[in-house]
């Protein structure tokens, strides 16, 4: 797995292309401060987009989902 990140270069979303031997890219982009619900309260947490682009020919959505699954916490 082939991880990038260009939220440095300003960029907010990351869609990778895989190249083989790749079977899967996950692309970050840039972290922001955005409105969020915690506790049915609104308040501001830096939040950064991800995009897990896969090869369905090696892997399929669900274990890719599976992966990505723990990544996100309130």
């Amino acid at each position: 797995m082939t991880v990038t990140n260009l939220g440095d270069q300003g960029v907010h979303a990351v869609l990778g292309v895989i190249h083989p031997p790749q079977v899967a890219i996950v692309g970050f982009g840039l972290v922001t401060p955005r409105p969020w619900v915690v506790d049915g309260q609104l308040t501001v947490r830096r939040v950064v987009q991800a995009a897990l682009s896969a090869d369905h020919r090696v892997s399929n959505g669900h274990r890719g989902d599976a992966s990505c699954e723990g990544s996100s916490t309130s």
